[in-house]
Parts: structure tokens; C-alpha cells; sequence
């Protein structure tokens, strides 16, 4: 038998960016798109629960919010996802784990405005002149 004061649930997803000038980190931010945790087992107040041997589960649901950005690693940041989840004997000794899941969240190219209701100019212009290079043959 085992004897736990709480069984915890975190879910985290954040994004970081880290630029380095000089070999040393020039610019950080973070941004957080969820923070969401919750208590699966055990009220705050009461006593500890008594858990039997064996695996145990803990069934929970959890919607994302829409419009979460897709799960990334690069040169200069990363964003990511991930759950933890952890239990606390009644003598303080933390117990825990952590799990990352991938976020797919495609971007529709149909609903972004297209490039060339920028200009009514043609598209080979438009691009040569916002490279600051001679028009292009044949594009008038």
C-alpha cells in the first residue's frame, strides 16, 4: 500500500527564443501558450489517500485551445509541448514525470492573402522590385 497526498496534473506549452551575438546570448524571450494544471487525486485539507499496489489510471480530458502554433525546433528557439505529471508522499518526497506531445497545427494557404493582392504590378516585377534589381525581360 502506498500512502500519497496528491496526484498532480501540468500541462505547459511555451515558446523560446534565444539569439546569440558573439557567441553569447544577446536577445531571450518566452511566450506561453498553455499553463494548465490540475489535481487528479487527493483534496487540499485532507488526508493522505491510500493507493494499493499496481497501475493505476486516472482517466481526464483536456481539450488544446484552437490556434495553438505547430510544435518546432530550430537554430534560435523551439516550441514546445509537454505534460507532466507528478504525486507527493505525505513525508514531502515528490515523485514525477514528464511526457512532450507534438502539436500539428497546418497553416491553409487558401485563407492567407496572396502576394499578388499586394500590387497589380506582375509577379516577376513585383519581386525584382522588392529586391531592388532591374526589371526582368519581357515584364512591363
Amino acid at each position: 500500500m502506498m500512502l500519497m497526498s496528491g496526484l498532480f496534473f501540468h500541462v505547459v506549452g511555451e515558446g523560446v527564443v534565444r539569439l546569440l551575438k558573439n557567441g553569447r546570448q544577446h536577445i531571450s524571450d518566452r511566450e506561453n501558450y498553455i499553463d494548465f494544471r490540475m489535481r487528479l487525486l487527493g483534496e487540499p485539507g485532507q488526508g493522505p489517500v491510500l493507493l494499493s499496489p499496481g497501475i493505476h489510471s486516472f482517466p481526464f480530458k483536456l481539450g488544446l485551445p484552437l490556434g495553438l502554433p505547430s510544435t518546432f525546433l530550430g537554430k534560435h528557439g523551439w516550441v514546445q509541448y509537454y505534460c507532466k505529471a507528478a504525486f507527493r508522499e505525505p513525508a514531502g518526497l515528490l515523485h514525477k514525470n514528464q511526457q512532450v506531445f507534438i502539436v500539428m497545427n497546418p497553416i491553409d494557404l487558401n485563407l492567407e492573402p496572396p502576394i499578388l493582392a499586394v500590387s497589380n504590378a506582375p509577379f516577376g516585377f513585383l519581386i525584382c522590385r522588392r529586391l531592388n534589381k532591374k526589371q526582368p525581360p519581357g515584364s512591363t
